[in-house]
């Protein structure tokens, strides 16, 4: 589209010289450029593409194999370049013939100056309001588009929200009922028993929620960055060594850093929720126990994080969806997971202009790395 802030340029072609030179005259009296005149349809294409004029003025009757209509048909489908008709023939026949360019205009010779200037501006104004148009139109059907798939992921987060709600309400409930009616004939162990169930399912539904929250703020944007100094290999320590207490002896949970003691800036809270999900997951998709290890490595003001286990590792089929929200692999079996912990640990690194990747093998284990830039000292 041109600019119009500068002149049109059009393309004249014409069989006839010096009714060529006449019009292209005329063109450059009313304030356009010239960016050709030729005299065959085989050199108006080839001008088109060379030079990108703004609109063509096209006889229909032109030397050579190929005359004017087929050559504003192929120019007006290979570049979307607009076409007005300059043509001494207006018989039915060749009007009809001459659509298939979608042509904006006919010129009927002879044609007088303002006639042609006329045309032109009324041709170059409706090709701009057609694209207009059409980017209207394009960006109506992505906005759409996008609607309808928003629409679809809350209907899938609505579904699931509510699966995953049943299971932990059904522990309540049928807890709650059998400390009411029958509690009084059993032991205090068993007691005690029941009121474990009620916790964990609660527990259970708090995750949840704090992960669909945390999934809203993030895609919502209401989620901002607060970077400050820390101690990175302490940070890492302190958090591995408080999900080790909590994993167990059959876990060895070990943090190496390549360098133990830089100051870097990042947010801890949300660096946090990333290490600890990667390491709560390698934790659980480790059933067996094992060695888990968080690497810190620096590549000048970058820091890649390393979470390596020994796990079930996710079949080579679902690694390209393993960051899709409420997906599980097929064999996490009876693994609890609501399949939103990666989708938002995935959001949060590249908030932060971050990337994630996962390499990973059945039977062998996962390995996840996060790159994060190093904010600049404030």
């Amino acid at each position: 589209m041109f600019n119009h802030l500068s002149k049109p340029r059009i393309l004249v072609v014409e069989d006839e010289a010096i009714v060529a030179e006449n019009i292209a005259d005329r063109l450059v009296a009313d304030g356009y450029d010239i960016s050709g005149i030729v005299d065959s349809g085989a050199d108006a294409i080839a001008c088109a593409e060379a030079n990108s004029p703004d609109l063509v003025l096209m006889d229909i009757v032109l030397k050579g194999e190929i005359d004017g209509i087929t050559a504003a048909q192929a120019i007006h489908t290979q570049f979307a370049i607009p076409i007005v008709y300059m043509t001494a023939y207006s018989d039915e026949k060749t009007l009809q013939r001459s659509k298939s360019a979608q042509p904006l205009a006919y010129l009927i010779k002879p044609f007088r100056s303002q006639e042609l200037k006329a045309t032109i501006e009324i041709a170059l104004h409706k090709h701009k309001f057609d694209l207009e148009m059409i980017k209207a139109l394009k960006t109506s059907e992505k906005l759409q588009t996008e609607a309808i798939a928003l629409s679809e992921m809350k209907s899938n987060f609505i579904t699931m929200i509510s699966h995953e709600f049943r299971s932990p309400l059904t522990n309540i409930h049928l807890s709650a009922d059998l400390l009411e009616t029958q509690s009084s004939h059993w032991s205090e162990q068993k007691r005690q028993s029941r009121f474990q169930r009620i916790r964990k399912a609660i527990a259970q539904m708090t995750a949840l929620l704090d992960d669909a929250l945390a999934l809203t703020k993030v895609e919502s944007g209401l989620l901002s960055l607060n970077p400050q100094s820390i101690d990175l290999f302490r940070f890492c320590m302190e958090l591995t060594e408080d999900l080790q207490l909590g994993a167990g002896d059959q876990y060895q949970i070990h943090c190496f850093s390549t360098d133990e003691n830089r100051i870097v800036r990042l947010d801890p809270t949300v660096l946090e929720y990333i290490l600890i999900n990667l390491l709560s997951n390698a934790i659980k998709y480790s059933p067996q126990g094992g060695l888990i290890e968080l690497k810190i490595n620096y590549s000048g003001q970058e820091v890649a994080f390393q979470v390596c286990d020994r796990g079930i590792g996710i079949p080579l089929e679902d690694q390209g969806r393993i960051f899709d929200a409420f997906f599980r692999s097929q064999n996490v079996g009876a693994i609890k997971g609501n399949g939103l912990g990666l989708v938002i640990t995935k959001q949060l690194v590249e908030m932060q202009d971050g990337q994630i990747f996962i390499k990973s093998e059945v039977g062998i284990g996962s390995t996840f790395t996060v790159t994060l830039p190093i904010y600049p000292n404030s």
